[in-house]
């Protein structure tokens, strides 16, 4: 289960890394007066978004919260 967490994790965290080379893409494509093309990047950068945050849901429901389930199992046998 740990090795599935770092992977949603490092799958989470793409949005945050691609947002700074989307903005240069979309300004380098105004320098040279591409209109026609900021609105593909920008769909592109939707989506990435969307997709890393799905990730990030399924890191918390399913890899870390089984993780602090399976941790607090010992703790309610006890009380």
């Amino acid at each position: 289960m740990f090795g599935f967490g770092i992977v949603f994790l490092l799958l989470g965290s793409v949005g945050d890394f691609v947002v700074p080379l989307y903005i240069g893409f979309v300004i380098t494509a105004m320098s040279e007066s591409n209109y026609q093309i900021i609105g593909t990047y920008c769909l592109h950068l939707f989506l990435i978004i969307c997709v890393s945050q799905l990730r990030c849901v399924c890191d918390l429901y399913l890899v870390f919260g089984s993780l602090c389930w399976h941790a607090s199992l010992p703790l309610q046998h006890n009380f």
